[in-house]
Formats: structure tokens, sequence, C-alpha cells
């Protein structure tokens, strides 16, 4: 779930942060009584994450598959379709480890690792923190995230030299009473080597999903305070609306 500008180079869930709405809750199945397996595959009309598409603003095929255990840990993988990087890759490829579950008085927590890779493309592979505190009021559950990547030889400034990355963000969900509707809004302010700008960048994002006939659909509008000029021309951090299915297993 990489944020960064098709023209930087060349080109989440959800549990790394901050991505457009693709998927809402997925079937368990039980392994074993501590240990569950969850996937989910689906299609979106554009690849947003933190504010740009990935995928030059066309759709995008994504699926997941997480390992989960009763005492909270989990692993697993993530794919989606990208806009081909100046390497080749048509393809992102997330595998994370985390841990995630409710520390008391109505508080939850999730940290999670993220290693981004884009085959083809190996000279863009990079890894990511992430954590985030949230609190259940009722239907609504605020929550308060930062991710940060640390140097490494894949993150480097105009000037060549290893460079880092830091996203803050907020936001809330809204489990609509008596109904299967979740409302979502989300803000974020993004500042080094991946924020596609000289002053940070900030994105934010207004939708909900609806589960229904064994389905998910989202639908959100999704914008940025920055222009980054994407392959066919368009401004891939303008405002858009993204629509999504999903299938859970």
């Amino acid at each position: 779930m990489r944020c960064v500008a098709l023209s930087t180079l060349g080109l989440v869930s959800a549990m790394l942060c901050g991505t457009t709405l693709s998927a809402g809750k997925v079937k368990a199945k039980e392994l074993s009584p501590t240990v569950s397996v969850t996937a989910d595959a689906g299609v979106v009309s554009d690849y947003r994450f933190r504010g740009l598409s990935l995928s030059d603003k066309d759709p995008a095929v994504q699926g997941g598959l997480t390992v989960s255990t009763l005492s909270g840990f989990y692993a697993g993988v993530w794919g989606s379709t990208i806009k081909e990087t100046a390497g080749g890759a048509d393809v992102e490829v997330d595998l994370f480890v985390g841990y995630g579950g409710d520390i008391g008085n109505g508080f939850s927590t999730n940290v999670s690792f993220a290693y981004y890779l884009y085959p083809g493309d190996g000279n863009i592979d990079y890894l990511e923190g992430n954590a985030s505190l949230s609190y259940a009021l009722g239907p609504l559950t605020p929550t308060l995230g930062v991710a940060y990547a640390p140097k490494q030889d894949s993150l480097r400034n105009a000037f060549g030299a290893k460079a880092d990355n830091f996203y803050v963000y907020g936001g809330a969900d809204f489990a609509v009473p008596g109904t299967p509707a979740t409302l979502v809004a989300r803000i974020g302010y993004e500042t080094g080597v991946l924020d596609a700008s000289d002053n940070g960048k900030w994105d934010w994002q207004l939708g909900g999903t609806v589960r229904a006939y064994g389905l998910t659909f989202g639908l959100s509008y999704v914008d940025s305070n920055v222009r980054v000029p994407g392959a066919s021309g368009g401004n891939l951090g303008g405002a858009g609306v993204v629509a999504s299915v999903t299938a859970s297993f």
C-alpha cells in the first residue's frame, strides 16, 4: 500500500493505515481453537492510498489473506494491481505482521510492520511500521495512528541520500444502528521522501460501506492538497469518488 507518485517510481488494510475503503469485515475460517484465517478479494474503481492514486485512476484488482491467533497476533499478505512502474512492476504485494486487541476501558490498539514488494522492480521495496489507538463510544470508534518508514536503501531523496517518511492520521467509524452500513471519515498528514510535495501532504476521505448479499460495497470521496501528474495526464492527488466491491471467504 505504498503512497508515492507514479512519476517517482517511473509508479495498505485497513490495518496498515489510511487506504481507500475496499473491504468490510471478513469471515474467519477456524483452523484450531486459537488460530483462524480470513481472506478477501475485490475490485476498486481507483486504488487510492493516502490520497494518491497508485493505479493512475484506473480500476484495480485486490485481495489478501490473514492468519490470526486468539492472543491478537496476526500475519498475512495483501496485493493489488498498480500502474506499471519504471522498473516494470505492475503488482504490489504487502507482507505484514502485527498485534492488535483490547487494552481495557474501551481502548484497543494495533501495531504492525509491513514490507511493500514490487515484483520486477525490487529497488523500490521498503519497510514501514504502524501503530494506532482506538476508543469505542457506542457505535462511534475514533482512531489516531502513525506510520513511519526509517531510512533505507530504497528510500532516497533528490540528492540520493537515504531518507525516511512519517505519516500521522486520525478518523472515525460510525456503525449505523440497525443497519449493515458503516460511515467512515479520515484525515492524514505525510512528510518525508514519499509525501509527493516539498511542504508535506494532507489527504482526506469521507465515505462508507454496506454489507449485502454476502458482499461489501464501498463508496468514498478522496482528495489531497498536492498535484501529481499521472501517465494519462490527470492529477493523481486530485479529488475523486472511489467505488468498490469485495467478497470475503
